[in-house]
């Protein structure tokens, strides 16, 4: 009884025998029927109904049967192997086959008594892949110790078998990992913990990003073993094109058998684009390994800057004004230019117009040359600009009047203007700079011009534009409407001793006028610049119709090559409205690619370059530290074997009295009502009960 419940109270089943013992008395009891056959008919048949009435009534308790199975499971044993270079590196072609072949056999004997799991480990996780290739270029053990914890701590886990040389160049220190299995780690210590006469680059720090025109520091640690009194050279080089060029050299004296010293060096970033270098050691005699005597480095130079040419009718206080504010800005490369210089325009980024166009000057055939580049420009308009040219050159304001003729007007801020902020002291101070001389007339803004600041003539406020700005076809368009800026920037510095305020107001009207908005309909852009050769290369792709909606219906394709020469094709995956493409891990070396997409019988194209550098890590230091394996086989309540011991740990595991299977008991309910055989056996009492009474002549 101790696996049948009910869902009522127990006693109920006594109610249930009572209303089948009183089905049973009122058919049975007395009845003279079939006294001719005797009493054994009456009380027979009585039974019968008993049963059944009381069966009946039972399953209207909804009774459960609760039923126990239990689940052995075997204990589960991980062996974790090092895939990285180092091992390899430091074994030779006979003692890897032997660590090999023994590490097989205690596999295949551990795998007929527990479960065998089969990890491989070094920059990612391998499951149950070929461990034998050790070609990962980083070791990050705290990653896979992580990965085990989280994957099999709720598992009955009995023993992890970690082989490794103890060497790790990624992630924490193991050691000081919060882990939560209570699996001894049993460590086979590969590789050699002999300290030889070395000489190596032990890491290179350095900028990732620089500015062209911007000097970056390279700081290289230099460390030795066993090599005193030994004397070396380091060199910095940089790759042009296929060779190398030595841009700094520097002697260095090993003094001691531990030897560590710390070089900077000081460089120009005085080339665009990814830029390769190489630090290098010269070998000394008897090293053991000129593999780690080379580091090279990637730095991406940007060349941020924009190149703005004022282009002034003639020598003025504004010209020197604005030239001087600029230059402090090492994004910005200033030219002045006049009428009689010779100017090509297609070099510049940003043009300023001063007092242009004139009377003597017409600007239009350099208007027409950089509206195919659509060049954004800024205007300055004093007494010298012709206003008749100056209305066909721009949108932004139409100006008609006497040329020559001036006012006096201060500045006025709009409330309405929202393209850019200014700091608080500029709009706090810039209404109380001495005036400056606009053109005397009058002023009509474009239907797009966005406006800045108006004039104040005297102590009357006007609507006539002062600073304003407006874009047309793509091309932005800044107007100053007035000369003197230098009184402005006089001011400020007599009564400030800074020009904070007009270099804020210059500053951000160029930024924004010069910041061009990407109408490109077909995109593709590299995840980046700078990829390590066990990244995987991710490009993304957007295709635009003419309403500029995102749209993916043609294929995208694109073509890689590496340094010129190898091709790599690929066709991009579709994703949502957009494009992807993952083409995988990609050798060392200089990449270019071209995208391309047919749209409404048009071949839109995409090109772009990226550097794919190598991985270093593995190869500088080659000294096991077996001491690390240890302690975390103590802490775990392991031990550490060497190769020649593999034999011993499996005997080790095999006769551990601590490794055992777990028993999972699981226990279920179940209605007795909806076992149909129950209720064809009540059914077969009473067809029984019905048949007999037939039988003996009754109703």
């Amino acid at each position: 009884m101790e696996n049948l419940s009910f869902q009522y109270p127990s006693w109920y089943l006594i109610l249930c025998l009572l209303l089948g013992l009183l089905f049973a008395g009122l058919l049975y009891w007395k009845d003279k029927r079939f006294a001719e056959y005797g009493t054994w008919i009456p009380i027979g048949l009585g039974l019968l109904r008993f049963l059944a009435v009381s069966g009946l009534a039972t399953l209207l308790l909804s009774p459960l049967l609760k039923q126990t199975t239990e689940e052995i499971k075997n204990p589960s044993i991980i062996i974790l192997e090092d895939n990285s270079e180092s091992i390899r590196a430091s074994m030779d072609d006979t003692s890897f086959s032997n660590y090999q072949k023994d590490l097989d056999q205690v596999s295949n004997a551990i795998s007929e008594k527990y479960e065998l799991i089969k990890l491989g480990f070094g920059d990612e996780i391998s499951i149950n892949s070929d461990t034998s290739a050790q070609r990962d270029k980083v070791t990050n053990l705290s990653k896979a110790l992580s990965y085990i914890n989280d994957t099999y701590n709720d598992q009955n886990l009995g023993a992890i078998i970690l082989a490794t040389d103890g060497i790790f160049n990624e992630g924490k220190n193991p050691l000081y990992q919060n882990l939560k299995f209570k699996a001894p780690i049993y460590t086979v210590a590969l590789g050699d913990t002999t300290i030889k006469r070395d000489l190596s680059i032990k890491h290179v720090y350095h900028n990732k990003i620089a500015y062209l025109g911007d000097k970056f520091g390279i700081q290289a640690d230099i460390q030795a073993s066993n090599a005193t009194g030994s004397r070396t050279k380091l060199r910095l080089q940089r790759r042009n094109g296929d060779n190398w060029s030595t841009i700094k050299e520097e002697s260095i004296l090993i003094n001691n058998n531990d030897f560590f010293e710390t070089k900077s060096m000081i460089i120009d970033a005085d080339r665009a684009g990814v830029n390769r270098y190489r630090v290098v050691v010269n070998q000394i005699t008897d090293e053991s390994s000129t593999a780690n005597n080379i580091k090279d480095i990637y730095v991406e130079v940007l060349d941020a800057r924009q190149k703005i040419l004022v282009m002034a009718n003639s020598p003025n206080p504004d010209v020197a004004a604005i030239k001087q504010l600029l230059e402090g800005n090492k994004n910005y490369v200033i030219t002045v230019k006049y009428p009689k210089d010779q100017v090509n325009i297609v070099e510049y980024d940003f043009v300023i117009f001063h007092n242009l166009p004139s009377k003597t000057f017409d600007i239009k055939p350099m208007l027409d040359r950089m509206e195919a580049r659509k060049t954004p420009r800024f205007y300055m308009v004093g007494q010298q600009t012709n206003f008749g040219k100056f209305n066909t050159a721009q949108n932004v304001v139409a100006l008609s009047g006497k040329e020559g003729q001036s006012n006096e007007v201060t500045a006025l801020f709009s409330n309405n203007f929202n393209l850019f902020n200014l700091e608080s002291k500029t709009t706090e101070s810039l209404e109380k700079f001495v005036p400056v001389l606009a053109p005397f007339g009058k002023f009509r803004e474009g239907p797009k011009t966005n406006t800045l600041l108006y004039q104040k003539v005297g102590n009357i406020d006007t609507k006539y534009p002062l600073l304003s700005f407006s874009e047309e076809n793509g091309i932005k368009t800044g107007v100053f409407l007035a000369e003197g800026y230098w009184k402005w920037k006089l001011f400020e510095y007599l009564q400030f001793q800074n020009f904070d305020v007009v270099k804020d107001i210059l500053t951000k009207a160029i930024t924004y006028t010069s910041v061009k908005e990407d109408k490109r309909k077909f995109r593709v852009t590299a995840n980046n610049n700078i990829y390590k050769e066990n990244e995987h290369i991710y490009f993304d792709a957007e295709l635009y119709n003419n309403s500029y909606q995102l749209i993916n219906d043609p294929e995208v394709f694109i073509t890689i090559k590496k340094d010129g020469k190898d091709e790599f094709q690929f066709t991009f995956s579709k994703r949502g409205d957009t494009y992807s493409l993952d083409a995988g891990v990609l050798a060392e070396g200089s990449y270019t690619y071209e995208s391309s997409v047919n749209y409404e019988g048009k071949k839109l194209t995409q090109s772009g370059s990226f550097t794919v550098q190598s991985i270093q890590l593995e190869l500088f230091n080659l000294t096991a530290d077996h001491n690390l394996l240890n302690t975390i086989s103590e802490k775990y309540g392991g031990k550490l074997f060497l190769p020649n011991e593999i034999n011993q740990l499996s005997e080790t595991l095999l006769t551990s009295n601590s490794i055992k299977p777990i028993v999972y008991p699981t226990t279920t309910s179940k209605s007795i009502i909806n076992f149909k055989w129950l209720l064809g056996l009540l059914g077969v009492l009473l067809l029984l009960e019905w048949f007999l009474r037939r039988y003996f002549g009754s109703y």
